[in-house]
């Protein structure tokens, strides 16, 4: 948050209100005291942690970048950071039945990453497969140094039939993936769940491709 303001997007925000210097000196002043409080939920017994953000105009995509930091600078474990964001987040607003975890009956939104964020949580910043409501979108990777791996190519939108992914080359010859949507998962799906109405029908399993 503190960095969409200070630094990403500072010119935006500069001379609204109290985006001055002095504002933006209080914001750097709050960085450490920002840490320290979270560390203290982190080691409180009992304390479960959600995920969350106030920083809007900017910072949009850029979620990762704090899940990241939890775990860098704040010590938190990974798959707790993770977790954090998506099975916990569902249950804190109310929806766990239906949001947060790859399972019959959720809704079919869920993300593929290239590497195990369980290990490297910077595997988030790396997301290749996209999955919300049951369409399927899709990061196709450039021929051109940067492609697979890199941050070069394009998504793809695969209307609402996410059958259509299996004639994927990226899909048939992946790198290393996770799945995420609150429960630990490795290795692109096999096939994508069928869409019904918007919510997976069949088996939650993944299996490596």
């Amino acid at each position: 948050m503190f960095r969409n303001y200070l630094y990403d997007n500072r010119p935006k925000f500069e001379g609204i209100g109290n985006y001055n210097a002095e504002g933006f000196a209080a914001m750097e002043r709050a960085i450490p005291m920002a840490l320290a409080v979270f560390k203290l939920a982190l080691a409180t017994p009992g304390l479960r942690l959600a995920f969350g953000t106030d920083a809007v105009a900017g910072s949009h995509g850029r979620n990762a970048e704090d899940l990241v930091c939890r775990v860098k600078e704040g010590g938190q474990r990974p798959m707790d950071a993770v977790v954090s964001a998506t099975a916990r987040n569902a249950e804190s607003l109310g929806l766990g039945d239906r949001l947060g975890a790859v399972a019959p009956g959720f809704a079919a939104d869920l993300i593929a990453v290239e590497g195990d964020p369980s290990v490297d949580i910077t595997a988030l910043r790396r997301v290749r497969f996209v999955m919300k409501g049951g369409v399927v979108y899709r990061h196709e990777a450039a021929s051109a140094p940067g492609g697979a791996g890199g941050t070069d190519g394009e998504w793809r939108t695969y209307g609402h039939d996410p059958g259509a992914t299996k004639y994927s080359l990226w899909l048939r010859s992946p790198p290393r993936t996770s799945a995420c949507s609150g429960r630990r998962g490795s290795g692109a799906p096999a096939s994508a769940p069928t869409p019904r109405n918007g919510r997976t029908r069949g088996s939650s399993r993944r299996r490596r491709s």
